[in-house]
């Protein structure tokens, strides 16, 4: 079916307030922590190949009100009164001093540190101190030893005891022993590779004990309950299922690593030996490999230890969810050309031989129903065979970077829409590199590297050098230049792009620049998108050469002047709910944090690095969780900002 690429018409914004009830305010003062660095920028300067001595806009606003003059920006440094509603709620998490060891749940900002008790260590979670220990096993910056479940609701460590090591699960002793290894020392292998399930109820880890008088051998430990000696000890060959219930690894004795092996399920034999388990997308059903034979091996494909499929060379794919399992299978015995072909629902896939062993690995879409592989032919060169039919040749797949507002994403060959349509770029090393949205080839686009996708519906933006196309169709660009941080909505209906040119940055909407701004680098990219995808917001300076060191923040195109801050801006983060902004500005030390444009909260850093990867939440609605600290503790801070604030107060449409 041949994809049509519609003109799209100009995006509008809705323009509505949006208004929230929230309990009484109460206010926090903390005190001030060292300045912060700069850290993803780094990388997305990198990524966007920043030409050298190429400075952010020039001011432009005249002359400023002074700070304490009526209309006047808060300056950072004035005492201020929250807008009544505001409601600022802290939580001790924590000791704090300089070089503290700590780490940050994915989820709620719970926060384990490590810190000396005396001559011992302890690991205090959410402001309770746990027992104290000889050494905390796996600490380091940014760690402190403790492993967290995908939830963020459960922690776990392990540490030395006197002659014992301890594995501690939510504050809890749930594994004690004192065998060593060949050098009798317990050491951080002894509960190593510490891990929770995916449905965040299991906690595992491997522990490396003596086997013989010459070798250390690992055990697997699942929930407490210690393996006989001989596990595998590198998690690539096991098998977690999806529901986070299960387990399979390979079992050899130590003793005898040529003698009979053993295939363990949640830590019991079964009665065939098999290996690279694979949990169906269900989890109730257990895929396994069974290699046969000498030089010329017959590979089995076992379901629940039943061969359903043989052949020279076989490898199973499973999608994340759904049923469409894939087999690619290699034929090369006794024959000159070896060839692979692919195999669903126990039949070949017409087309899927393409002529020699070229087959490359199976990616699936988010909901497991459609599938993607590259093929090389016998020439050397490479196409897509997606869904049963393949596409064009080219001379190679190229990879191209999905772009996050968090740092510069994953590199992919093949992708997909959120309505299941593959995406790929082709190399035509005569002709240039095209975009390929299903079966429809977009115009050469030069420097193609940057492609973002809509988690929903089928909308594609991708960048070159000073080219843009969206859904494949190139757009006009009012002000030309290098193009970088190509973003779209979360519901396809927006995107945003930045333009460095005329020594400035500036920023498109819906591919009009919003030319009177030009944006500041800051600690983050230099645009973010709200959650809905329907608001844009960035630190600006006006393109208008004439005055001064205004700077502000950008709202859907409006102006809200924040005085001669300049750099000390940061931290631009939307509400889960898409109908608030917040950030931050560094002064001396510290920070003030404002909401809705309000100053609302001064605070010390939770290090010299500044808000940092979970150090900064939404809370689901209106508001957020942030760690600070105030000089001697960590504090969780739940921030919701005044009902009578929110964007449209701001200008935000």
């Amino acid at each position: 079916m041949q994809r049509n690429f519609p003109k799209l018409p100009a995006l509008r914004l809705i323009r509505g307030a949006f208004v929230a009830a929230f309990a009484a305010a109460s206010i926090l003062a903390l005190a001030p922590a060292p300045a912060a660095a700069q850290t993803i920028m780094d990388k997305l300067k990198a990524l966007a190949q920043k030409p050298a001595g190429q400075p952010a806009a020039k001011p432009g606003q005249a002359a400023p009100a002074k700070p304490g003059q009526a209309g006047a920006p808060d300056n950072g440094t004035a005492p201020f009164t929250p807008p009544a509603g505001t409601n600022i709620q802290s939580t001790v998490v924590g000791p704090f001093s300089q070089g503290t060891q700590y780490i940050v749940s994915p989820h709620g900002v719970h926060v384990a540190t490590l810190a000396n008790s005396g001559s011992r260590w302890v690991i205090n979670y959410d402001g309770v101190e746990g027992p104290k220990f000889d050494q905390v096993y796996g600490q380091g910056a940014q760690t402190a030893g403790v492993k967290y479940s995908p939830d963020g609701s459960h922690y776990a460590y392990c540490a030395l005891s006197g002659s014992d090591y301890v594995v501690m699960a939510d504050g809890k002793e749930i594994f004690r022993d004192n065998k060593t290894g060949v050098q009798n020392m317990i050491t951080d292998m002894s509960c190593a590779n510490l891990g929770w399930s995916a449905n965040s109820k299991h906690v595992y880890f491997t522990s490396s004990i003596k086997a013989t008088s010459s070798m250390d051998a690992p055990r697997f430990v699942w929930d407490g309950q210690a393996s006989p000696v001989g596990a595998d000890g590198d998690y690539r060959n096991y098998g977690f299922s999806p529901d986070g219930n299960h387990f399979a690894y390979t079992w050899i004795n130590p003793s005898d690593p040529s003698g009979p092996q053993k295939l363990i399920v949640d830590g019991k034999p079964v009665a065939y030996f098999a290996t690279n388990p694979q949990w169906s997308p269900d989890s109730a059903h257990l895929y396994t490999t069974q290699r046969i034979g000498g030089g010329k091996p017959i590979v089995n494909i076992l379901f629940d230890g039943k061969i359903v499929m043989s052949g020279d060379d076989i490898r199973l794919y499973m999608p994340p969810v759904g049923s469409l399992g894939i087999a690619r299978i290699g034929k090369s015995s006794g024959i000159p050309n070896p060839y692979s072909f692919l195999v669903i629902g126990g039949k070949q896939v017409p087309g899927s031989n393409p002529g020699r062993n070229g087959v490359g690995d199976i990616v699936f879409s988010a909901d497991g129903k459609h599938y993607a592989s590259i093929f090389v032919d016998a020439q050397g060169h490479q196409s897509v065979f997606a869904d049963g039919k393949r596409g064009q040749t080219y001379s190679r797949i190229d990879p191209v970077t999905i772009p996050t507002q968090i740092g510069t994403g994953p590199q992919k060959q093949v992708a997909f829409t959120g309505d299941g349509t593959v995406v790929y770029v082709g190399d035509n090393a005569a002709g240039g590199q095209f975009l390929v949205i299903g079966d429809q080839e977009a115009n050469s686009i030069t420097g193609l590297g940057l492609v973002s996708i809509a988690p929903v519906g089928s909308h594609v933006l991708a960048a070159g050098s000073n080219q843009v196309a969206v859904d494949g169709q190139l757009i006009s660009l009012s002000i030309p230049g290098q193009v970088y941080d190509p973003m779209m909505g979360s519901d396809g209906s927006h995107y945003g792009f930045a333009v460095r040119a005329r020594g400035a940055i500036f920023v498109y909407f819906d591919g009009v620049a919003q030319a009177q701004y030009g944006a500041v680098e800051a600690n983050q990219s230099i645009f973010v998108l709200s959650p809905d995808g329907h608001h844009i917001a960035y630190i600006c300076q006006s393109a208008n050469p004439a005055g001064g060191g205004d700077t502000g923040i950008c709202v859907d195109g409006k102006y809200n002047s924040q005085g001669p801050s300049g750099g000390s801006l940061g931290d631009l983060t939307f509400s889960a709910d898409s109908n608030h902004l917040m950030w931050t500005r560094r002064v001396g030390r510290g920070i003030r944090i404002y909401a809705d444009g309000k100053p609302v909260l001064d605070a010390g850093m939770p290090s010299t690095a500044g808000f940092h990867a979970e150090t900064l939440q939404t809370d689901g609605n209106s508001g957020w969780l942030m760690l600070v600290q105030d000089g001697t503790s960590f504090k969780r801070v739940s921030l919701t900002p005044s009902p009578s604030t929110s964007l449209a107060t701001m200008g935000g449409s």
